[in-house]
């Protein structure tokens, strides 16, 4: 496993803090099923008000049949607290056990279980196509359990291969009481250790980091939560948690410690929250909070029922006498170990079952992918208010901006800076951009909240020509000025492209790809004469190769010194449809050539990329001659008032079940709640990222065929809003527990799983 947190991929259940009931189970000697007991997989150090958050969760839609899965999907809601995030680590980890579904897998033998890292918050540092790809890690896990008396034993197998080496993690928990209203928390307790290894195997006899999680009985009916883990790869590094709290969760008291937070303690009651660190003393207020959604699941609008999408299966192969798993897809082939497939390789596709599939598949790749691009409009009155990225020199500089149109002007507000999170956004003061002289005849602007590049029309005219100096433009913008998008999808084989592709901007050179040169391209740019086919370069896109050649030789880059970013064209186009020639004319004189129109002016074309990632290529497979094909993630347009916004358009990317990218956000103080400058992030910083919005749920959205669906959130988390009156609300020092509490998993041996992953990426297969 790899991702943002490189070292304890098997805290699992801190999160067993919220041991949400009973669930699955099995049959064992012709006995009654045992139930498994279910696994939360956040852990909140105060229990939300759930009454409350229903207010924004719990929203019917009466049109659905009963018992759809509309209704029966209940949110998970938690309390995000600075205190909190002395559980972050476990945090992470109980995510992906949850994505284990254990409790459904209980008596049923060892197996294994594909999970996606990026669900869980980890990207890799990738963005773009790469970003939404998943990131699958492979587990093998064990969960048992006696009788329904006796606790449920859970074990899990980790292999961790990354920069800093490889690692092997043992976790062992043993659940003795499952959540329930009495007991939100259950009763439970894991250890977890993780050792240096070698072609996966321990290499060391000692680990590299270790730590124990458990919740006990406590006097008066309370229970009591422990928490304690060494770090020996950070400095040997020891967090540590002793929280005392009711059964009920309405009141409790603690200490907590890392080596970021320091010291804090802790004491609520139904109303407020106290929380003191050093001289930092605040007092939140249970009852008023903000909320933010992280996940959401899509309906059907007539059913209820969940929408997933036909993403892939897991794969596995030999090569090189060395045996190998992975995962095809939409987003290609991805593996986790073994020689690097190639084209021409065999694969076969793992089915959980009694009977495997036999059938060979070949594996196909080409050194590029076309993408195809197809316009859509909305108005600027309709995106008001969404952050749009504006890329610009400024002093000779390249700089992006955050741009807003507000109604009247196109504001920007922020700058791209590189912070200690990477690179985030820093506020500025805000200024107008002035449309009086631009570099061209509108704006091009790149936004997350609407899918990807846009360009707002506006209306222009040329600045008198200068003798020395580019040439200007005199524009203005109101509510009514047109917006381009373009919706993407991916060139897969049998689909059909024009014989003959024409460019006009970056129109990769291949003469200057052959000397490294790192910026290959031409440009049609102005000319003084009316549009022709003779102005344009020329490209074709070979179907069985599915590369796109000039001159019958294939527009590739594989060298990632000299292009680490990969090569993309400009839009490549059918130069035999009249409209797409007539559509380059200068918009003020139609015997002019704009070449830069070409993209915003045409109703589709195509881009080449093409690189030395993964994700720069096209990869699937083949059964015999038949290529297989997969759903593509799903566009979905959402209006959304409120929050700034008024019936503002937004185009939404659904993924998978649970899974909705394109949501705007901002950062927040989380001391206070208050909107905050995102680059003052970093570690021990109270400022963090969130989404600006919460979808209510039952809210409609609808993709570009027309057809509408339901959304609901599926994770929830809640933020107190800073109050005054926690003096009577002592707080106290607790001893947080060391080491010495601390249950040797050991390193039992890994069982041999040869079936196909039982679950991926939280579902069942």
């Amino acid at each position: 496993m790899h991702g943002k947190v490189k070292k304890s991929f098997i805290l699992l259940p801190l999160g067993a803090l919220a041991l949400a009931g009973c669930s699955g189970g099995s049959t064992s000697g012709g006995q009654q099923p045992v139930a498994g007991l279910t696994i939360a997989s956040k852990v909140s150090v105060v229990d939300p008000k759930t009454g409350q958050a229903g207010k924004l969760t719990a929203k019917a839609v009466a049109s659905l049949p009963a018992g759809s899965d509309f209704d029966k999907d209940i949110p998970f809601i938690y309390v995000n607290d600075r205190s909190i995030e002395a559980f972050n680590t476990p945090n992470d980890i109980l995510c992906k056990v949850a994505q284990t579904r254990h409790s459904d897998m209980v008596n049923k033998g060892a197996y294994r279980a594909l999970i996606d890292n990026k669900l869980c918050g980890d990207n890799g540092g990738q963005g773009g196509q790469a970003g939404n790809a998943p990131d699958y890690a492979t587990w093998t896990v064990l969960a048992t359990r006696a009788d329904s008396n006796s606790p449920e034993v859970l074990r899990v197998w980790v292999h961790e291969s990354h920069e800093n080496g490889e690692k092997i993690i043992y976790g062992s928990a043993n659940i003795s009481a499952g959540a329930s209203t009495a007991n939100p928390l259950g009763l439970f307790r894991l250890d977890f250790a993780g050792y240096p290894a070698t072609a996966g195997l321990p290499s060391s006899s000692q680990p590299v980091f270790k730590g124990s999680l458990l919740t006990e009985p406590a006097n008066g009916g309370q229970v009591s939560l422990k928490f304690v883990e060494q770090d020996a790869g950070n400095g040997g590094g020891t967090s540590a948690a002793a929280l005392l709290r009711s059964a009920d969760g309405s009141t409790g008291s603690g200490t907590l410690s890392n080596s970021i937070l320091g010291t804090m303690d802790i004491a609520y009651n139904t109303s407020l929250f106290h929380r003191v660190a050093g001289n930092d003393d605040r007092c939140l207020n249970r009852n008023d909070f903000d909320s933010s959604a992280w996940r959401y699941g899509l309906y059907d609008a007539g059913t209820g029922a969940r929408m997933q999408r036909n993403s892939g299966f897991p794969i596995s192969f030999t090569k090189n006498g060395v045996s190998g798993n992975g995962y095809v897809g939409y987003w290609g082939i991805w593996q986790n170990q073994g020689t690097p497939l190639a084209n021409g390789d065999t694969v076969y596709k793992q089915s959980y079952g009694p009977t495997p599939d036999t059938t060979p598949y070949t594996v196909f790749t080409a050194p590029g992918k076309l993408v195809k691009h197809t316009r859509k409009t909305l108005t600027l009155a309709e995106i008001k208010g969404v952050a749009l990225s504006l890329f610009s020199f400024t002093n000779n500089t390249p700089s992006s901006y955050r741009v807003t149109w507000d109604g009247s002007n196109f504001v920007k507000d922020a700058l791209m800076v590189q912070g200690n999170n990477g690179q985030t956004w820093q506020d500025i003061t805000p200024e107008n951009i002035d449309l009086a002289s631009l570099g061209s005849a509108g704006l091009n602007f790149y936004s997350d909240a609407l899918g990807g590049d846009v360009q707002v029309k506006l209306a222009c005219a040329p600045n008198s020509v200068q003798n020395q100096g580019p040439q200007t433009f005199a524009c203005s913008a109101s509510d009514t000025a047109q917006v381009v998008l373009y919706a993407r999808s991916v060139v897969v084989p049998g689909d059909t492209v024009p014989s003959t592709l024409a460019c006009t901007t970056n129109c990769p050179d291949l003469d200057k790809v052959a000397n490294s040169d790192p910026f290959p391209y031409r440009e049609v740019g102005f000319r003084a004469q009316a549009p022709s086919a003779g102005l344009l370069y020329s490209y074709a896109f070979n179907p069985n190769s599915l590369t796109l050649t000039q001159s019958g030789n294939p527009v590739v880059v594989s060298n990632a010194e000299v292009y680490p970013n990969g090569l993309q064209s400009g839009p490549l186009f059918d130069p035999s449809i009249s409209d797409n020639i007539a559509s380059l004319a200068c918009g003020f004189d139609a015997n002019a050539t704009c070449g830069w129109q070409a993209w915003g002016n045409l109703a589709e074309f195509y881009t080449w990329e093409t690189g030395p990632q993964s994700w720069q290529q096209f990869s699937t497979l083949k059964n015999g001659s038949t290529f297989l094909s997969f759903q593509q993630p799903l566009q979905v347009l959402y209006s959304h008032t409120g929050n700034g916004y008024t019936n503002a358009k937004f185009y939404l990317q659904y993924n998978g079940f649970g899974d909705l990218q394109g949501i705007p956000g901002k950062c927040i103080d989380s001391n206070t709640g208050a909107d905050a400058d995102c680059s003052l992030q970093g570690p021990n910083s109270s400022v963090r990222w969130v989404q600006q919005f919460t979808i209510t749920s039952g809210s409609t959205v609808t993709d570009t065929s027309g057809n509408s669906y339901l959304v609901k959130p599926l994770e929830l988390e809640q933020r107190m809003k800073a109050t005054t009156g926690c003096e009577a609300l002592q707080v106290s020092n607790v001893a947080t527990p060391t080491l010495s509490i601390w249950a040797d998993p050991g390193q039992p041996t890994e069982p041999v799983v040869t079936a196909a992953p039982a679950v991926i990426a939280g579902n069942l297969q």
